[in-house]
């Protein structure tokens, strides 16, 4: 079994054992082929992606804008909240002293039509292109406050699958019963086709 100290929560599903734990050695998820680019800037965190841009090169976060509009069509503001963890958003939070504008998420023309397989940003690919971005932040926000998890499944003693770099505990589970389910689907087939029938659950 893993580490009981990062023991998020334990689930039996069918006759076998889901395992969620807390994953300490997670994947960015800026490591993947994101549509949006991070600009953060922040005195006492490295966030976001990697960037040519100085904050100290403008009087403020709207010139800062301006230069980004010339070169993305989706120019978002992210904001954060930092009191016991960090909390990413496309919108403030309402708290003035621990929070503020911590920079910006772009999309450039041609990612969002990769994205969406279309030749033209209409407005109904402008809207879902702005949800996908804060999908984007959401997930990174979860990722740099430790949320990130991994199951383990064990049939008896034996760990038979886990995965790693999940967002939240509850999608753990249910991967892991997914899993569960897959393996159920298999072991029913395979004592089909030898004429057997399986045990009753």
């Amino acid at each position: 079994m893993g580490n009981q100290n990062n023991l998020l929560e334990k689930v039996e599903y069918k006759g076998y054992t889901i395992e969620v734990y807390s994953d300490e050695f997670a994947d960015s998820p800026r490591e993947n082929d994101e549509m949006a680019q991070f600009f953060f800037f922040h005195k006492k965190y490295r966030l976001g992606d990697e960037n040519p841009l100085k904050a100290a090169d403008f009087s403020g976060w709207e010139e800062m804008e301006k230069k980004l509009q010339k070169e993305f069509r989706l120019v978002v503001p992210v904001y954060m909240y930092d009191h016991s963890g960090i909390s990413l958003s496309t919108t403030p939070f309402s708290c003035p002293w621990d929070s503020g504008q911590i920079g910006f998420a772009c999309a450039h023309a041609e990612d969002i039509r990769r994205t969406y397989g279309v030749d033209r940003i209409t407005k109904k690919i402008k809207d879902k292109a702005l949800r996908y971005i804060e999908g984007e932040v959401e997930t990174y926000s979860k990722y740099v406050n430790g949320d990130f998890c991994e199951y383990r499944v064990f049939r008896g003693a034996v760990e038979i699958d886990a995965c790693y770099s999940i967002e939240d505990c509850e999608l753990a589970v249910q991967m892991g019963k997914e899993h569960v389910d897959i393996i159920e689907d298999i072991d029913a087939r395979a004592l089909k086709s030898a004429g057997l029938e399986p045990e009753p659950g």
